[in-house]
């Protein structure tokens, strides 16, 4: 009854055929019936763990499809949780679906892995593919953003590619209908004063990439693409003296005052696109004192902003 009330089965009205749906064979399925050809022939769901000190080690632990146990969803869901959370301060153990003193990492690092998961395109050739190591943790799925890079931080809105899949994960008390369960992320990282996490999309393949720094957002020794995300970050001039982020922010209202692109701002104020498009462009947006220029295709590459009118 369970699994036909979030739609993993379901009876056909026209032949009164009953079975599991799509949805219900990625979370409970074998792993020989998913990856048939007549449901996701090219499911694969990986966890590499790389904690060694030892460079030649590809991994210090793995799970993936081994055939040891059903690669479903449900299975890797829990299995994957788990291995994370230990990994984290004040480490517990999941009883069955029972969840105890879980930290605000916990719920951070919990709902990027159910955000994988709920966008992930199963239809598309690729691989989920979370990888722990020392300073990050990667959550890579196929497909491509519904949303633009911009919603996704400012959690205002969201279109899930797997609503079953997701209704499943609400049902269990994770996940978040309301948004795209980047408000827990970001606000997560912004808590634990991690870097502000960066969502990078691939295309051919097309993938989208969740990477969740776990520095602390002052350790400005750690950089990704020869930039640092500081939740707390505050800018300089071209005189090097220390900008406040209200400072910063009437500085990008008097640069909107003509359509503008991220890039162009942070040419022009020194800060890193992540920064700008984590923080300050969404929280911007939400005060109304920017608006886009292309507000019904949000995920265009050609996005700019200026000063609402």
């Amino acid at each position: 009854m369970y699994k036909r009330q979030i739609g993993a089965y379901r009876v056909d009205r026209e032949n009164g055929q009953e079975g599991f749906t799509r949805a219900g064979i990625l979370m409970f399925g074998k792993t020989e019936s998913i990856t048939d050809q007549a449901c996701c022939p090219w499911y694969f769901v990986d966890y590499q763990e790389k904690l060694s000190n030892n460079t030649n080690e590809r991994w210090s632990d793995r799970i993936y499809a081994d055939g040891s146990w059903n690669a479903n969803l449900y299975q890797f869901f829990f299995k994957v949780y788990n291995k994370l959370a230990q990994t984290l301060p004040a480490p517990f153990l999941l009883n069955g679906i029972e969840r105890t003193e879980e930290t605000s990492a916990h719920i951070t690092v919990r709902e990027a892995l159910v955000n994988c998961i709920v966008h992930c395109n199963y239809a598309e050739q690729g691989n989920i593919l979370i990888v722990r190591e020392k300073d990050k943790i990667t959550f890579r799925n196929p497909g491509r953003m519904l949303i633009s890079v911009d919603d996704f931080y400012v959690g205002s809105q969201s279109v899930c590619r797997n609503p079953i899949i997701q209704k499943f994960f609400i049902q269990l008390g994770y996940g978040e209908k309301a948004g795209s369960g980047a408000d827990y992320i970001v606000k997560g990282a912004i808590d634990n004063k991690w870097h502000i996490p960066a969502l990078v999309e691939h295309v051919q393949p097309d993938t989208v990439s969740l990477y969740l720094y776990l520095n602390k957002a002052n350790d400005t020794s750690y950089d990704t693409n020869g930039t640092s995300y500081d939740a707390n970050d505050t800018s300089s001039n071209e005189h090097g003296q220390r900008l406040t982020k209200e400072t910063l922010i009437n500085r990008v209202l008097e640069l909107c005052e003509d359509w503008i692109t991220i890039d162009e701002i942070s040419e022009k104020t020194g800060k890193s696109r992540q920064y700008l498009r984590g923080r300050i462009i969404p929280e911007m947006l939400k005060l109304g004192l920017l608006e886009k220029q292309y507000p019904d295709a949000s995920t265009s590459p050609n996005q700019k902003y200026r000063k609402k009118q």
